[in-house]
């Protein structure tokens, strides 16, 4: 009775009067740690969303197997999946928020830290909770019918998972104002040194180390297009490369589309845009291929500074243009093997079928890179 003020006892059972509850639970409440707790509910809660997330991603593996039998569909189901797939991708993107709220907490951009800037917006250092550099992040300012665009490019940058591809691991969303429809979208990605055309303008590296960010290059493709999708816009500010030079990743899948659902609208960059696609053709993954050959040619002269004579001497992008679709193209630099130029003049051969395909494009390069090493 004194142990457990609150007890009344009575011939046949004990009964716990309120008192008695109160002071159990406040003897036992102290113990805990709130610290500890808070810890536990945000562990529960990411395994929580985490395991959502996969279930998310199995049905999309579902849904990419319509996609990758697309040729087979009719027009209207074609039409179904072109309307569904970004609502997919947006909820896709939606869910990584979630997570990303949970996992990057304690993380903030370095404002600071611009690595670099495009047409879409700037990349940023991302700092972890001890204010060390830990991730990338490409912030993003957009209305909401952009939205949609920018999802499909973190679903692909997400999903897809290779050596050299610039995997996103995260994404945050920030509307401006509650009435407005403008976005702030943050994608956060693995944090890379420079870009590859960047680079070279700073460094003077040996041919063969420049001829192997071509491979690495060709090797994105290959996983790319093996998947059944084109990149359409390689270049080579769109290739990362880290501080030690080990990793080269291809970076910015805001034009990726699978080889069923292409049309024919012109997206690119100019000088590495095959004639077929500034002529409004239908095109497929031979049109990366013939952007790879131009960069190779502008890895191997190596300084950055310097562009195909028919390129110096237009007034302007629309004759760039023109003179790509005249079959214009890069000269033989002096000291190219016959191996690289046989290579380059196939990729950008004027006839999409007759180009190699990204795989005998790894192939050869390999080849010369270790020809180089002998």
């Amino acid at each position: 009775m004194v142990r457990n003020p609150g007890l009344v006892l009575s011939i046949s059972t004990p009964i716990q009067d309120q008192k008695w509850k109160e002071y159990q639970a406040e003897k036992y409440l102290g113990t805990i740690s709130k610290e500890n707790l808070v810890e536990c509910l945000i562990t529960s809660l990411k395994e929580w969303f985490e395991k959502q997330h996969r279930e998310f991603l199995d049905n999309i593996a579902s849904s990419e197997q319509l996609v990758e039998s697309c040729m087979k569909l009719t027009e209207k189901e074609r039409s179904e999946i072109k309307t569904l797939y970004p609502r997919v991708a947006r909820l896709h993107m939606l869910t990584m928020d979630v997570i990303s709220k949970y996992k990057y907490r304690g993380f903030r951009i370095d404002t600071e830290g611009n690595l670099g800037s495009g047409a879409q917006g700037e990349v940023f250092r991302v700092l972890n909770e001890s204010g060390e550099p830990a991730l990338a992040a490409k912030r993003i300012v957009s209305d909401e019918p952009s939205l949609d665009d920018i999802a499909t490019e973190v679903y692909h940058s997400s999903v897809l998972e290779h050596d050299n591809l610039v995997h996103v691991v995260g994404v945050r969303l920030h509307k401006s104002k509650p009435d407005e429809k403008r976005w702030t979208v943050e994608i956060y990605m693995e944090l890379m040194c420079c870009d590859a055309w960047n680079l070279m303008q700073r460094h003077r590296l040996p041919v063969r180390q420049r001829l192997k960010i071509g491979l690495e290059l060709a090797k994105a493709l290959q996983f790319l297009h093996s998947s059944e999708l084109i990149h359409r816009d390689v270049k080579l500010a769109n290739v990362l490369v880290s501080e030690d030079l080990r990793q080269v990743k291809l970076s910015d899948f805001g034009l990726v589309k699978s080889t069923g659902f292409v049309n024919r609208t012109l997206v690119g960059t100019p000088i590495y845009l095959a004639p077929e696609l500034v002529r409004g053709e239908s095109y497929h993954t031979s049109a990366d291929v013939f952007s790879l050959g131009i960069a190779l040619w502008y890895l191997f002269e190596g300084t950055g500074k310097r562009h195909p004579e028919y390129v110096e001497i237009m007034p302007s992008v629309g004759a760039i243009l023109l003179a790509g679709a005249l079959d214009c193209r890069p000269t033989r630099l002096p000291n190219m093997s016959d191996q690289l130029w046989d290579l380059m003049e196939s990729c950008w051969s004027g006839t999409p079928d007759s180009r190699p395909t990204a795989k005998a494009a790894v192939e050869s390069l390999q080849k010369i890179v270790d020809s180089l090493e002998s």
